[in-house]
């Protein structure tokens, strides 16, 4: 991950007036989809190690993937940085913003079962990293695991931004942008495995999230909950 900034607004024209140049202040910190040996370790300690997993996170913000620019996608995720590294790795060649929610280090599943990954903090954030002057568009792209912490209308009232649910898994994310944001039968088919349940299971701390697990709410396009569990990738 390169900590270099980059402006949220692009390049400065020389027509901009004060109060757009105000605006186009903030900057973001650039990421990349490759992952270095650095990740690599990372994913196998997180595997061993129950200790280290709860204390591997990111810096919770606004990230530019990419070339990203006002018309790319945004896609959220916990500041479990695991979950951070599997959404970057899974958007490899495409240009992206990553808007990452404090989470305490939690994963985007566990996140939605103690109320860390929800509607509140997924506003805050979008409002902090001014986002209505970064993209033209109004869509955030939530993991489906974030389902049940997220209200995509609530959403909707506080910040003007309409929520996505993408597909089950972070693999089809690439697809279900080329199908313009609707996801296929397969994509939305849950396969739980038991690799799956042994990665998870250091994070298992809680019966809330146990409750997300046994099957609440795999939302819908813009929010709708229907059956079956939430999955945006393994963690």
């Amino acid at each position: 991950m390169n900590s270099g900034g980059a402006s949220c607004c692009g390049p400065t024209s020389p027509g901009r007036n004060r109060a757009q140049k105000d605006e186009c202040r903030a900057t973001v910190a650039r990421t990349e989809s490759d992952w270095k040996l650095s990740d690599h370790v990372g994913e196998m300690k997180c595997r061993l190690s129950n200790s280290f997993r709860m204390h591997y996170s990111v810096t919770p913000g606004l990230y530019a993937l990419g070339a990203a620019d006002k018309l790319s996608d945004v896609f959220v995720s916990a500041n479990y940085k695991l979950s951070f590294d599997k959404l970057r790795r899974s958007l490899k060649g495409l240009s992206a913003w990553i808007l990452v929610l404090d989470t305490k280090g939690i994963n985007v599943w566990c996140a939605a079962g103690e109320g860390t990954f929800g509607t509140e903090e997924l506003a805050k954030r979008v409002a902090e990293a001014g986002l209505q002057n970064v993209v033209d568009h109004r869509r955030l792209i939530v993991p489906q695991l974030g389902a049940p912490g997220v209200a995509g209308h609530v959403v909707k009232k506080l910040t003007g931004f309409n929520v996505y649910f993408g597909p089950v898994r972070a693999e089809d994310l690439p697809a279900y942008l080329g199908a313009k944001y609707e996801a296929s039968k397969e994509m939305r088919e849950v396969k739980f495995t038991i690799l799956d349940r042994l990665v998870l299971t250091p994070a298992v701390s809680n019966p809330r999230a146990v409750e997300v697990v046994r099957g609440q709410g795999l939302a819908g396009r813009h929010g709708r909950a229907g059956g079956g569990l939430p999955v945006f990738g393994p963690v």
